[in-house]
């Protein structure tokens, strides 16, 4: 099973990824590269699956806080 922090690390570098992906046609003149954007828009894609999981996950472990939680009692006045 992928731990979270390696789930989180994996988005960041597909995000990052992305950019720059998104940046490098624009800045160096490869503005009509189809292959470049093709696979920028495919780690984009990856990315936002990432995110959905790493959310999907932060859900969960909020879930299981909730469910676990038992309030104090107050105290008798």
């Amino acid at each position: 099973m992928v731990t979270t922090v390696t789930l989180i690390n994996a988005w960041w570098a597909a995000w990052l990824a992305h950019m720059a992906g998104a940046v490098t046609p624009t800045s160096a003149g490869y503005a009509d590269s189809v292959v470049l954007s093709v696979v920028t828009q495919a780690v984009y894609l990856i990315a936002a699956v990432l995110v959905i999981l790493v959310i999907q996950r932060i859900t969960a472990a909020q879930t299981r806080a909730v469910a676990t939680y038992t309030p104090a009692e107050a105290p008798a006045v």
